[in-house]
């Protein structure tokens, strides 16, 4: 057993040893990450009292979590919809990391309530009935 069980180890790390490529990936959960970056905006949005100008600017100074010496807005596009007040009136949350991307999914908020998680082929449709909505 002991001859088998040190046969199995050095084989193993000599495996490890002529692997050259990463021992692990991280995953990019981008339902998760959207989830986060919706979480971080309506904090937002409370902290600035839905001022349009304030929240792209505390948006932009935001630091991510989960990728360290970054900040969120490196990491996704969002594209803030403002009322005749001046007000938040809904947003998009568009990853900008090819990995995220790639999953073909972004993040929309309309009339203050929650980003939905959508599919990347509705964007334009969502660009436009924002547009609409909200056109300044």
């Amino acid at each position: 057993m002991i001859a088998f069980g040190s046969a199995g180890v050095l084989r193993h790390t000599t495996w490890l040893m002529e692997y050259h490529q990463p021992w692990y990936q991280p995953r990019m959960h981008s339902y998760v990450q959207l989830r986060m970056v919706d979480l971080l905006l309506q904090q937002l949005l409370l902290d600035t009292d839905q001022d349009l100008e304030s929240t792209r600017k505390a948006f932009a100074a935001e630091s991510s979590y989960w990728q360290s010496k970054s900040l969120v807005a490196e990491q996704f596009d969002v594209i803030f919809y403002g009322d005749d007040s001046d007000r938040i009136a809904g947003y998009l949350i568009i990853p900008r990391q090819p990995e995220l991307a790639g999953t073909g999914h972004f993040a929309a908020s309309m009339d203050g309530k929650s980003a939905a998680i959508r599919s990347i082929s509705e964007l334009q449709q969502t660009l436009a009935e924002l547009n609409v909505l909200y056109p300044h």
